[in-house]
């Protein structure tokens, strides 16, 4: 509103991707994969009023852009000495570019009421600036061996090797102020090992087992005008695995159920004013119980699980304004919170009615909860937040969904989709409303193309996906001839009505 321009938060994207599939011989398989991502998006989702009518007030344009190339090799080979080997090589180069307003409006607005900020009384501009560009370079390697060719069982062991390397360059009212330029590096290192091997005891029963082991090495450095100077290594191993029992109760239906213990690698915030304690995170690990049921026919596909997890040493997504009345002291960073479950059922079916016509459903029950834990905003203050639902975890979310398609080709498909309301952030107790979706498509479908006319969110609802609580907006106070920075919840909204023509064909 303030530009005069209705494409501050464009979506302006470009895939290319070329394979060549090449059987060599009849025991060696080649394929070769490039891709490339010109995404020239922009980056303005924030309003100080929460309007939902999608008006913005920034005076300066916020980016989330990114230029990729990346390539692949696989070699396959078949019945190789009774096995089958199989090697792939990927590489990718990225450079990103994420850059917003940090205030979300311009001077003019803040010279409005209840603001009344004026930079020639206060002798300084509310107005914040931020950009980082990552260049971030990724290779890895994976090895594995596999046979199937006994009756009763199956294995695959494997090596995989992973390095990456990013270089971050920020810019602008850095963290509160106290920075206007950091570089920072990264080298990370990820090793694993891993196996698994399927048995079948008998035509009914089969078991599954699977084991992994991971190293993960980070060397860190981060430097730069007026801040302290960063440069840590950390390393972490640790190890997984699964055992799953299948029973064939006749030739439509099996259940299953599994015990499993995972893992989510730890990491560095790239924050120099954190603790040394708040600086890294450490590795999750997860026990997770599940069972279910499977159903297949003609003319009914169906699934049915229910799970129980239970996480320790959670890792959690923190946030907190250090400063008053400054909008981009605003620090997020990773901490490792106690315990925490996840609790909960999925469901999913397909269902031919008639000739032609599909009806599908699905939907999700998730019940979580994560204990008391404490963090630190810096050396000696610490806050103690949790004993409730973790953050973005709907107790429930569902997709319900029909299609007929004629002998001609013509077709039309309409889907029905929700979502409960859930917590922001793991920072607050703010949370979204429940919402609902309905998307139409219609079109005519014909040997190797297809042309579709479609719709998303027909009925334009406005619903919020996240939202910051913190005090952002220069209030004026008369009796105290100052300005207050009360505390509000800021919310971004999800897509309104799109719809466009796709022509797609297939070759």
């Amino acid at each position: 509103m303030y530009r005069n321009l209705n494409n501050t938060n464009r979506r302006d994207e470009l895939f290319t991707r070329t394979k060549l599939n090449w059987t060599i011989s009849p025991i060696l398989n080649l394929q070769i994969v490039s891709f490339n991502a010109q995404i020239n998006n922009g980056y303005d989702a924030w309003a100080v009023d929460n309007n939902k009518d999608f008006i913005t007030y920034t005076d300066e344009q916020g980016m989330d852009s990114q230029q990729s190339d990346a390539n692949s090799v696989k070699l396959h080979f078949t019945d190789l000495l009774g096995t089958d080997a199989f090697y792939q090589y990927t590489t990718s180069t990225n450079e990103l570019e994420h850059s917003y307003d940090g205030d979300w409006a311009n001077n003019d607005y803040w010279l409005e009421e209840p603001f009344n900020f004026n930079p020639e009384s206060t002798f300084w501009e509310y107005s914040f600036y931020d950009k980082t560009i990552r260049n971030r370079n990724q290779e890895t390697h994976k090895i594995s061996l596999s046979s199937d060719k006994l009756s009763s069982i199956s294995w695959i062991v494997g090596y995989y090797r992973s390095q990456t390397n990013e270089s971050d360059e920020a810019s602008g009212w850095l963290f509160g102020g106290d920075a206007t330029s950091v570089s920072t590096n990264f080298d990370i290192t990820n090793t694993a090992i891993y196996a698994q091997s399927s048995l079948k005891i008998s035509n009914h029963l089969s078991t599954i087992l699977s084991i992994r082991t991971e190293n993960n090495f980070t060397k860190y450095f981060s430097s730069g005008l007026e801040i302290p100077e960063v440069s840590e290594e950390i390393q972490h191993t640790f190890s997984g695995g699964k055992i799953a029992v299948l029973y064939k109760l006749n030739n439509s239906m099996n259940v299953f159920t599994s015990i499993s213990e995972g893992y989510k690698a730890g990491g560095v915030n790239q924050n120099p004013y954190l603790s040394k304690f708040s600086r890294f995170y450490d590795p999750e690990f997860n026990t997770n119980v599940e069972a279910g049921i499977k159903y297949v026919s003609d003319n009914l596909l169906s699934n049915f699980t229910i799970f129980s997890m239970n996480r320790k040493n959670q890792q959690v997504q923190i946030s907190s304004q250090q400063e008053e009345g400054n909008s981009n002291s605003f620090y997020f960073y990773t901490s490792n919170a106690a315990t925490g479950t996840n609790t909960g059922a999925e469901f999913d079916s397909k269902v031919k009615l008639l000739s032609g016509l599909v009806l599908r459903m699905s939907c999700g029950i998730l019940e979580t909860h994560i204990d008391a834990y404490e963090f630190w905003t810096d050396d000696t203050t610490n806050t103690i937040l949790g004993d409730r639902k973790q953050a973005m975890a709907p107790l429930y979310n569902f997709a319900i969904g029909m299609k007929y398609t004629h002998s001609s080709g013509l077709y039309a498909d309409v889907e029905y989709t929700g979502k409960d309301a859930y917590y922001y952030s793991d920072s607050h107790n703010q949370k979204s409303e429940a919402y609902q979706i309905l998307n139409l498509t219609t079109g005519y479908s014909k040997d190797f193309w297809s042309l579709s006319v479609w719709g998303k969110n027909i009925l334009d609802n406005r619903y919020t996906t996240r939202g910051f609580y913190f005090g952002n907006e220069p209030i004026w106070n008369e009796e105290k001839e100052d300005h207050e920075y009360p505390d509000k919840l800021y919310v971004s909204y999800g897509d309104p009505l799109e719809y466009g023509v796709s022509l797609k064909y297939h070759f």
